[in-house]
């Protein structure tokens, strides 16, 4: 296993607009991630302000 850093943009994604990203980064989950995007927080997007997009 490759372990490395990653970044991925998850503002505004839907959960599986977002898993579908990390997937393409190479992100692999554990058991608490899954378990944490399972979360309903994740069923309703909210998108950032738009001076703050982009910015970590």
């Amino acid at each position: 296993m490759e372990l490395g850093i990653r970044q991925v943009a998850v503002g505004g994604l839907e959960r599986a607009e977002l898993l579908q990203r990390m997937v393409q980064t190479g992100v692999q989950l554990n058991d608490y991630a899954k378990m944490l995007l399972a979360h309903r927080i994740f069923d309703e997007v909210v998108s950032a302000p738009k001076g703050d997009r982009g910015k970590s």
